[in-house]
């Protein structure tokens, strides 16, 4: 059982029930749930249900979610979702890497390749700087 801005909350892991009511003049009131969540505006949050794993636990759990519906991570999943944008950019940096490696063998190349060309058409009488 949990109290907060006015509302009361009832929720049971045996029987994934959840309960909420609304303190009104005194007294509190059934509050409506929406789609499993009940909304509370002076946080601008919700609680409600989320089917998934935490601490090895493969169940329904009642969670915080934003006002446009977003779960609100733990300290440990926000650590692990930083980890996988971590090694996400590391490795959009290395295929970066390797694309400007392969970018500056090829102009490479072609440098050489007109350095030929060059040599060719002088030994041909042809001054390459007149051409252009």
């Amino acid at each position: 059982m949990n109290k907060f801005c006015g509302f009361l909350t009832i929720f049971s892991r045996y029987t994934d029930e959840l309960r909420a009511f609304h303190l009104v003049g005194g007294h509190y009131e059934p509050a409506e749930l929406i789609d499993g969540r009940l909304f509370i505006p002076e946080l601008q949050l919700s609680l409600g249900w989320w089917q998934g794993s935490y601490k090895s636990m493969n169940r329904l759990w009642l969670r915080w979610f934003t006002a446009q519906g977003g779960l609100i991570l733990s300290p440990g999943e926000r650590a692990t979702a930083a980890e996988r944008q971590l090694i996400e950019s590391q490795q959009q940096l290395t295929e970066s890497q390797q694309q400007l490696t392969e970018s500056q063998q090829q102009l490479t190349e072609s440098q050489q390749r007109e350095e030929r060309l060059a040599a060719r058409l002088r030994e041909l009488g042809i001054d390459p700087e007149q051409l252009v």
